[in-house]
C-alpha cells in the first residue's frame, strides 16, 4: 500500500526440531500456488440511485487457496493490506494487523456520522481497490493492486501497490532488492519514463512539471515483474502534481537484466 537469521551452528536435537518446523512453515518454492478470488463490499444508502447519498466499499483481492503453512498465511494479510491500502482504508493512527471487513465498516460508520452532522451536503463516498497476479515462476510472484477512493474534496485520490514476493524467503520484496541501482539502470529507466511523458532528452524534468529533488531521476516505490517485461509506476503526486498525474510503462526484460538482483 512498510527476518532474524537462524545461527548456522546449532545441537543436533535442535537441528532435527528445525527440520521438522520449516516443512511445515516454508512452502515448496517450486510449486505452482493456486490463488482464489475475494470481495469484500458493504454500502450504506441507496447507491443505485446517483441523486440519493450513499457510501460504499469495493475491494477485490487474491487469496491463497492453502493456507496451513505460515508463509501463506502472511502472504494472505500482505494482500489484504494492500486491498486495503490502496482503497485507502488504511490511515496512520491503524495500529497492527487491521481486519478487512471491520476496516470496510468502519469507512461506513464515518460516512454514516458524516451524514449525521452534515445532513444537508448530499455528497457519496466510494472506496474501491482491485489485484491481480502480473507473474509467477519458480521463485517470485508479482501482484499488482490498483484504487481509488473518494471522500469529498475537489476529486478521487488514487493509487498502485505492486508486490513482488519471494517464495522461497516468505518475503515481500523491496525495490533495492530488484535491482541494483546505478547511473545505467537510472539512465534506462528515464530514457523510457521521458519517451511516455514526451520529454525531450535535453529538457529538464522539473521544467516540464515534475518535482525530482534536485532535479535528479529516481526510480519509482512501485516495480513489478511480468513475463517479457518489467513493470513501472509512479503514482499520483510521487513525482508530480495531481495536474500531470501518474506514470505508467513497460521495459523488456532483456534491457533489464543486467541490473537484476533477483532470480527472475
Amino acid at each position: 500500500m512498510k527476518i532474524q537469521t537462524i545461527p548456522f551452528i546449532l545441537l543436533l536435537a535442535l537441528s532435527a526440531c528445525k527440520s521438522d518446523t520449516e516443512q511445515t512453515t516454508k512452502p515448496n518454492s517450486n510449486s505452482v500456488l493456486s490463488f482464489t478470488d475475494e470481495k469484500v463490499f458493504t454500502h450504506t444508502g441507496n447507491c443505485d440511485d446517483e441523486k440519493q447519498p450513499c457510501a460504499l466499499v469495493d475491494m477485490k483481492f487474491l487469496q491463497m487457496t492453502d493456507s496451513s503453512q505460515q508463509c501463506y498465511a502472511d502472504l494472505n494479510q500482505t494482500l489484504k493490506l494492500s486491498a486495503m491500502q490502496c482503497a485507502m482504508l488504511l490511515l496512520d493512527s491503524v495500529k497492527g494487523q487491521p481486519e478487512i471487513n471491520k476496516m470496510a465498516a468502519e469507512y461506513i460508520k464515518s460516512y454514516e456520522d458524516y451524514i449525521k452532522e452534515f445532513p444537508d451536503v448530499a455528497m457519496s463516498w466510494e472506496a474501491r481497490s482491485t489485484m491481480k497476479l502480473l507473474f509467477q515462476n519458480d521463485s517470485l510472484l508479482s501482484f499488482l493492486t490498483t484504487g481509488f477512493n473518494f471522500s469529498g474534496g475537489a476529486h478521487p485520490n488514487s493509487a498502485n501497490e505492486i508486490i513482488v514476493y519471494d517464495k522461497a524467503r516468505c518475503k515481500k520484496l523491496s525495490t533495492n532488492e530488484l535491482f541494483t541501482e546505478n547511473d545505467n539502470l537510472l539512465k534506462t529507466v528515464e530514457k523510457h519514463f521521458r519517451a511516455k511523458r514526451e520529454v525531450p532528452a535535453n529538457q529538464s524534468l522539473n521544467d516540464f512539471g515534475f518535482f525530482f529533488e534536485n532535479d535528479k531521476f529516481i526510480l519509482p516505490a512501485n516495480i513489478g515483474f511480468e513475463k517479457d517485461s518489467v513493470l513501472f509506476i509512479y503514482n499520483d503526486y510521487e513525482v508530480g502534481p495531481h495536474v500531470i498525474g501518474g506514470t505508467e510503462f513497460k521495459i523488456p526484460k532483456s534491457e533489464l537484466l543486467p541490473f537484476l538482483k533477483t532470480k527472475y
